[in-house]
């Protein structure tokens, strides 16, 4: 590794110092997937973010909901998913300590406890 990649903060030295190990098998996987997607794929989900504005209809939204963030989500921050929950009338929010925004990837043993908490009070079975 040459000193350009350990100082380059988009490189792997500079995803280390911010505590990502693009070696572990979760994130790893999630980089794959994000180098194998079709460009054009891609960029079309950054268009839609850009193009649709939620919040004058998130109120609108009766079912009960379950609003999950990691810590440190730099995709959709925790705030904003404060935000949303405050707004859905019958939302929960839980912020799982430690994650970012692959939680699924990154830790679904900590993402499955608050869904099936949350499934078992709102299930229909």
């Amino acid at each position: 590794m040459n000193a350009d990649a350990d100082t380059d903060p988009r490189g792997e030295g500079g995803l280390r110092k911010l505590g990502i190990n693009i070696r572990a098998p979760q994130n790893a996987r999630r980089m794959q997937q994000v180098i194998d997607c079709n460009p054009e794929v891609f960029l079309s989900v950054f268009d839609i973010y850009a193009a649709t504005e939620m919040a004058p209809w998130l109120g609108e939204i009766e079912a009960p909901s379950l609003v999950l963030t990691g810590e440190f989500d730099g995709g959709c921050p925790p705030r904003l998913n404060e935000f949303i929950a405050r707004t859905m009338p019958h939302a929960e929010l839980v912020v799982l300590p430690n994650l970012r925004h692959a939680i699924l990837l990154e830790a679904p043993d900590q993402v499955a406890p608050p869904l099936m908490k949350f499934l078992s009070q709102h299930g229909s079975g």
